[in-house]
């Protein structure tokens, strides 16, 4: 399923009180037809994205329409075939050089090699 939904946005909201635990939603992009059916698979993808960070962090997961028409695996290939700067992947490195865990850095790594391109991507096409 991760061909057919992009996670969008995380709405993060403080604890008015100390007692209070602070709460996260995720916003995934789906169409509708797609977004039925993660639905029915929500505790699944909530309990293993609080696997990867720990701490019960994303609280809630919403599911945000995407259009049928527009072609996001185009997106994501045209994101993938950009070279990331060396000076990024080196900072990013040096960021994940402290894990221990050789399966959690390889996912970060990969995490942080997703939004370096989205973020790539977007002053690709401002300009």
């Amino acid at each position: 399923m991760a061909i057919k939904a992009q996670p969008v946005k995380i709405h993060y909201r403080k604890p008015k009180d100390a007692r209070e635990k602070p709460q996260a939603t995720l916003d995934i992009a789906a169409t509708s037809a797609d977004a039925t059916v993660l639905h029915y698979q929500k505790d699944l993808i909530l309990a293993r994205i609080n696997q990867i960070f720990g701490d019960s962090w994303i609280t809630a997961i919403r599911f945000v329409h995407a259009p049928v028409n527009t072609s996001d695996r185009n997106v994501n290939t045209l994101r993938q075939s950009q070279p990331l700067k060396q000076a990024d992947l080196d900072r990013m490195t040096e960021c994940l050089a402290e894990i221990d865990d050789d399966d959690i850095r390889k996912r970060l790594e990969k995490l942080g090699q997703s939004i370096l391109r989205k973020e790539q991507y977007k002053n690709l096409h401002r300009e």
